[in-house]
């Protein structure tokens, strides 16, 4: 015979008894998955909430992601989303940047990416960055120079 009937509901799993169907089909997966996965962690970070989305970046930001080598001074540059971290490589010291997205600025400037509000980037520089491994940063005003990074993983 059956030691034990289950009374349960795909439309409603959490009601009747699919807890103790599962609990007793699977004994010690939910500790595990509790405390292995941020998945099923809780927390009152809302990534267990069922609005919670991840990050979507831009297509500009997406291609940028990873560590650059500045092409003239000794940094290196890790992009994380939108913050980029430096580090200047012969004595350490650290800084912390944040690019800021643009869809229009003063009519000129559609899709694109700023760093410090003196350089950008715009699609076209992030396919060729793709192509060459050196990302240029073409510089709002004429006499600035522009800013090249070259690709280190």
């Amino acid at each position: 015979g059956v030691s034990q009937v289950y009374l349960i509901s795909s439309r409603e799993p959490d009601r009747y008894d699919m807890p103790a169907l599962l609990a007793d089909a699977f004994p010690g997966v939910r500790n595990y998955l509790d405390a292995s996965s941020f998945l099923f962690a809780g927390g009152t970070d809302g990534a267990t909430e069922s609005w919670s989305l991840p990050v979507l970046w831009s297509a500009i930001i997406a291609g940028i992601q990873g560590q650059w080598q500045d092409a003239v001074e000794d940094l290196l540059y890790v992009v994380d989303g939108t913050d980029v971290h430096i580090t200047q490589q012969c004595d350490g010291r650290a800084a912390s940047i944040v690019l800021m997205e643009h869809s229009e600025k003063d009519g000129a400037y559609t899709d694109s990416v700023w760093l410090q509000n003196t350089w950008y980037l715009d699609m076209p520089a992030v396919g060729k960055a793709r192509e060459t491994g050196e990302l240029r940063w073409i510089p709002a005003d004429i006499q600035d120079k522009p800013r090249v990074w070259r690709w280190c993983g």
